[in-house]
This record gives C-alpha cells, structure tokens and sequence, in this order.
C-alpha cells in the first residue's frame, strides 16, 4: 500500500477545504471499514485522506418534530444502543443489529455505509420506505437531497467535490405505519445476499400505504413501484401473496456474483416481499 497523507480537521468547514486541496485525489473517511480494505486490495488509489472522526456536527441521535436526525458519523453500535431508533424506526434497528460483527459495527457508520453507496447497503432500504432526506453540507452551504435519488449506481453517488453528507432526517411515518426489515446472507454476519424493507399501513384488513425497496437485486437499490401498486388498497389473502411474490421476481434486476446467482436472487427477492407481507399482517 502506497504511502498518503491522513488529516483530521475538527470542522466541515476544514474538512471541505483539506478535499478540494487534493481533489479527486482525496477521500473522505469515516469508521474506515471500506476505505482501508479497498486501499489494501489496491482497488482504491488516494493521496490524501480526510477522517471524519472529530468533527461533532456529524455526530449525534435526536428527534426533531417530525422527524428523527442521524449523524451521519454515527456508528451502528450507537444506533442499536439509541432507544429512540429502537422504538421509532424499528427496520433500521433491527438492520443495524445484523450488520456485519460486534468489531464492525463499533466503527462503521451510517453515513459511511450510504456513502459508498453499495447495492447491499443494510441500511438503505429501512430509510428509504420512509422518505427519508440526506442534509449535505457543501462548500456554499447546506443542500438536501432525497435519499432514493442520492445512488447513480453500485459506488457512484450524486454527491460532488468538496460535499460532506452531514446528517440523515428520517421522516417519521404515521402511528398505524409499521417497518419490517429481512436480510438474509450465506452465513451470519455475512454481506446480503438480498435484503429487503416494508413500511405498510392498514386501514382495516386492506392497505392504505405501502413502500417496498430490496437492496443487492439492481444497481442500486431498488423500490418495487410495481408491488406497491398491487397491494394499495387490497386485502391481504394468500392468492395476492402468490401474486405479489411473483411480481418481485419480475420487477429487480440481479446479476450473479461470488455470493449468488440471478436466478437464485430472483427467487430470494419474491420470497422476502411474501415475508415483509406476513410480518405486517401476521397471515
């Protein structure tokens, strides 16, 4: 591994500068988990890099209004500690507590894990099925920017030069909303193989709202329009199930790797959206 240079500003506002000094040739760092395994695979190539670490604007858990604001230098073990995400945002939790190991989990962060922008991120899609925005701190000030839209593709972000995503806002979803969150990988602590998300309202037996993303089945992670539109308004029976887990399977888009093939991927995709349904509704 080549030798770079290692700053540790103390404020954005350093942090930013420290990155437009370098350029390209710089990276932000934050738990490291990612960046330093790349850097020793050679797959990644810097002269600097800029650590995150002691900047206390990207720290912190708390509710505000509406919604609940995330540092985006939180680190996952913070998450699974933090009762508010517990009782509030329960996916995301739930994501947070199968992430990797213990060791992982007490640096990586979770601006980190939406950052690199991963098609398997465990965190994205619990933030996702409830509209959540990403505060970005740019050279200019502050911008927002939906995370749905934030992934170009698979390590590719819409974030520019000298941009720090400073904190998440998760939009809290009506008391009768509930979130569910299923991963399932080779092994434990395993990267998924597909992971999946829900946030589903029921007004009665049928369904008021639904969202529905899967991570690891498309460049990026992918909200299934599709099945959202079949379960609006439907009651939930066995025959729609059938359905819907049949729709899933048509509407991501796999590619086979070390850890699955297409088609088992597919298969897993429709499998997981059943299971989403049968946690909500309890069939």
């Amino acid at each position: 591994m080549k030798r770079f240079d290692y700053l540790m500003p103390t404020n954005i506002k350093e942090a930013i500068e420290a990155q437009l000094q370098y350029g390209e040739r710089a990276k932000f760092i934050s738990g490291g988990t990612d960046v330093l395994v790349r850097l020793k695979q050679r797959a990644l190539d810097v002269d600097c890099l800029v650590s995150l670490r002691r900047i206390p604007e990207l720290k912190g858990i708390e509710a505000n209004g509406n919604t609940i604001r995330i540092g985006a230098m939180s680190t996952f073990r913070e998450l699974i500690q933090s009762q508010l995400i517990k009782e509030q945002l329960p996916g995301l939790w739930k994501a947070a507590r199968v992430l990797a190991n213990p060791q992982i989990r007490n640096v990586a962060t979770i601006g980190g894990n939406i950052s690199n922008a991963a098609p398997s991120a465990d965190s994205v899609p619990p933030l996702m099925v409830l509209n959540t925005n990403l505060l970005i701190h740019t050279p200019n000030g502050l911008r927002e920017a939906a995370l749905e839209d934030f992934f170009l593709g698979p390590g590719k972000t819409r974030l520019k030069e000298g941009e720090v995503l400073k904190e998440i806002v998760v939009n809290l979803p009506p008391v009768n909303c509930k979130t569910f969150f299923v991963k399932v990988g080779r092994v434990s602590q395993d990267i998924a193989v597909v992971n999946g998300a829900m946030a589903i309202e029921l007004e009665g037996d049928q369904v008021k709202t639904v969202k529905c993303v899967l991570g690891a089945v498309a460049p990026t992670p992918l909200r299934l329009k599709g099945v959202e539109q079949r379960l609006l308004g439907q009651k939930i029976d066995p025959h729609l199930l059938r359905e819907v887990q049949q729709l899933a399977e048509e509407e991501v888009r796999p590619i086979s790797d070390v850890r699955a093939s297409a088609e088992y991927r597919r298969h897993l995709s429709g499998v997981i959206v059943r299971r989403l349904i049968e946690m909500a509704t309890g069939i």
